[in-house]
């Protein structure tokens, strides 16, 4: 077969269109805007089009960002913050989202503001911290409006002031801000800055439960619970106390571990009940560590297990539970799960005493008397 027949010039033609294809490519990379790098760095980072490149994401809002674009410089902050496509740096974090919030981006006026209420890569000062709130609030900021709420509701970084910060935390509530509308729900419960409403309370805790925030979950199952602003409601109650534990709120799973236990708004279930307040004894709360301690001993929803109740009765007791003090007394002075210690016995049972536990108290008359 013959060869195609290619003249120099064709080659040359051939050439000189491959350098316009390249220099065309080349500039149009070039030439992307600040705004438009931003787009696709916020695309590579979440994925948008099945292509997920955090640290590609990053070099875009860098470029961006030392253009000047304040879109790209509080992206770029966030990412170091976070340490999303990059290493952790809250420190140059801070200096873009000073860079952005001086641009007025509302956005990094809040996420400024924050860094210095928390001291996260600058140094501690809510005073400035509350200015930036409330620049970001100004401008319709939800999250701006939220946090200078709060700042005016404790007087963290300003002046205390209830009423206004109750009308920043509505402003921010009703652009569905879920910490924003716990907020609300607890000054309406509270009479902070408007007058004591339950029912209104409870309204907001269920529409901030809904936003799956932990701690309205947890408030709108206790009210439930106890029927105080709405109707009581045990089997709802547990399905939200439930939602807050899986969020791992402890008194969340103290208290579903009581109702499984004692059948509260749902089937006895002691095992599972155990099971909730074994995670909270393991985070050092010494109510749940005595609790455990004492079904330990009994094999109430477990195995007994003698040697592993004193450990915890112990643990509680060292942290000043009076109940878990006097159990731990007993089992000394029994040899229950160790060796008899009479003299470490007396010593508990008269710390629970000395705190009013009546059990300690009786203990040490009847000691006394023999």
């Amino acid at each position: 077969m013959r060869r195609p027949f290619v003249t120099v010039k064709g080659l040359l033609l051939c050439a000189a269109a491959l350098v316009c294809l390249c220099t065309v490519c080349f500039v149009r990379a070039e030439d992307q805007s600040p705004a438009e790098m931003v787009a696709r760095g916020r695309r590579l980072r979440d994925g948008d089009d099945g292509d997920k490149n955090p640290q590609e994401a990053v070099k875009l809002f860098r470029q961006a960002a030392e253009q000047g674009d304040a879109e790209g410089q509080l992206e770029l902050g966030v990412c170091l913050e976070k340490g999303i496509g990059c290493k952790k740096n809250p420190k140059e974090a801070v200096k873009w989202f000073r860079r952005a919030a001086e641009q007025g981006n509302a956005s990094a006026q809040n996420d400024l503001g924050f860094s210095l209420m928390d001291g996260s890569g600058c140094k501690k000062n809510p005073e400035e911290a509350v200015q930036w709130f409330r620049k970001a609030a100004e401008q319709g900021d939800a999250q701006g409006q939220s946090n200078l709420g709060s700042s005016l509701l404790t007087g963290l970084g300003c002046k205390k002031n209830p009423k206004e910060g109750f009308q920043w935390i509505r402003k921010a509530a009703d652009q569905g801000v879920a910490a924003a509308q716990f907020n609300l729900g607890n000054c309406f419960e509270n009479g902070e800055g408007c007058e004591r409403n339950l029912e209104e309370a409870v309204t907001w805790y269920r529409r901030a439960a809904e936003n799956g925030d932990a701690d309205a979950q947890f408030f709108l199952a206790d009210h439930l619970l106890e029927g105080t602003g709405c109707d009581k409601n045990p089997e709802e109650a547990v399905k939200w106390y439930r939602r807050a534990a899986e969020q791992d709120r402890p008194d969340a799973q103290f208290c579903l571990g009581y109702c499984l236990k004692q059948g509260i708004g749902c089937e006895k279930n002691p095992e599972e009940g155990i099971t909730w307040f074994r995670k909270v004894a393991e985070k050092g709360d010494e109510t749940a560590q005595f609790v455990l301690g004492y079904h330990l001993l009994d094999g109430i929803g477990c195995e007994k297990n003698p040697e592993e109740a004193l450990k915890w009765l112990r643990r509680a007791a060292k942290r000043g539970q009076p109940d878990a003090q006097a159990l731990l007394g007993v089992c000394l002075l029994k040899g229950v799960g160790c060796e008899k210690n009479p003299k470490e016995a007396l010593k508990w049972i008269q710390k629970a005493a000395d705190q009013g536990q009546k059990n300690a108290k009786a203990i040490l008359r009847d000691l006394e008397q023999n």
